[in-house]
């Protein structure tokens, strides 16, 4: 005779897949995966909410195991059984008689995990932001050589003429100190004439050059010594000169 499985149930355990430890004892009658279903969207305590919560902030769904099969008569009685069972073991369950022992813990590790998700969650859209304007910028010139061989150009002249102007500055202020410094010199030069009357070096290195010119005024005048030798010598030409009479 066959089994008529609407008079059955389940008596089953919701699993913590972070840890492996047991977290919820029920029972139903219906399929386990419309149960987990519905314990993930009407969570059946304060407890049950903030652990469906915690794994949620990580992406994750608590497992659904069945632990027996009995008349539907005597789910409830299997199901407190259990209860108690695993609670006398150690397991920190969300519908035991210690379940609200552990609601500060789990509300702690829903908000630290929340925490942690949302940094994560920011790291990786900043990461990603990076990588797709990256690969943007890259596209960009790979598309566009002559624009980024231009924008080099521009930047390698605008460095030149900053560079030029700061020596041409710098050359100028050279200057300017060195024209500074010229009257100084040219006040300590000697007079051409010295304070006792005497020739200075400048009427000195004249009188050594050579005279050129052809103008009597622009010579220096004769001594009497160079003025005697010169008659003498014109004396001396006039009487060797013979005369020559022509007679007619």
């Amino acid at each position: 005779m066959p089994v008529d499985e609407t008079q059955y149930g389940t008596v089953y355990e919701l699993v913590d897949p972070t840890d492996g430890e047991t977290r919820y004892i029920g029972s139903t009658g219906m399929p386990l995966g419309k149960r987990l279903a519905k314990h993930a969207n009407s969570p059946t305590n304060r407890g049950m909410a903030y652990w469906m919560g915690s794994l949620d902030a990580q992406g994750l769904k608590p497992e659904i195991k069945p632990l027996m099969r009995v008349p539907v008569e005597y789910l409830n009685v299997m199901e407190k059984s259990q209860i108690e069972m695993h609670s006398a073991e150690g397991a920190s369950l969300l519908n035991g008689g210690h379940y609200s022992d552990n609601i500060p813990i789990l509300r702690e590790r829903v908000r630290s995990l929340a925490m942690d998700r949302a940094a994560m969650t920011g790291i990786v859209a900043a990461e990603t932001a990076a990588v797709v304007a990256g690969k943007t910028v890259i596209k960009g010139i790979m598309r566009v050589p002559y624009v980024a061989l231009g924008i080099a150009a521009v930047g390698i002249v605008t460095a030149g003429v900053v560079y030029g102007i700061k020596w041409w500055n710098e050359w100028q202020e050279e200057e300017a100190a060195k024209q500074e410094a010229e009257p100084a010199t040219e006040a300590e030069e000697p007079a051409a004439e010295t304070e006792e009357g005497e020739p200075g070096w400048f009427d000195s290195a004249l009188r050594l050059l050579p005279w050129v010119g052809s103008d009597d005024d622009d010579k220096p005048e004769a001594s009497v010594e160079e003025e005697a030798t010169e008659a003498t010598e014109a004396t001396a030409v006039d009487e060797e000169t013979p005369v020559v009479r022509v007679v007619s």
